[in-house]
């Protein structure tokens, strides 16, 4: 599951040390996912993204994470 955080909490996400109070972090994902995820766009892509029997040849290019219709 990604984090969406927006830039300025990234280091204090990625600090590292022992974690002495989990809601600190939930308080930043509170913070950070609304704003970001408002801004998180989708779409359907080729069939042969993350697809083991493609050949490698197949799987490179711009191509690939077009929009295609379903």
């Amino acid at each position: 599951m990604p984090a969406f955080l927006v830039r300025h909490v990234w280091d204090e996400w990625l600090r590292p040390g022992k974690l002495t109070d989990p809601g600190d972090l939930l308080d930043l994902l509170d913070l950070s996912s609304p704003a970001v995820a408002e801004s998180v766009m989708s779409h359907p892509v080729s069939c042969r993204v993350n697809n083991a029997r493609v050949p490698d040849a197949e799987k490179e290019g711009p191509a690939l994470t077009a929009p295609v219709e379903l």
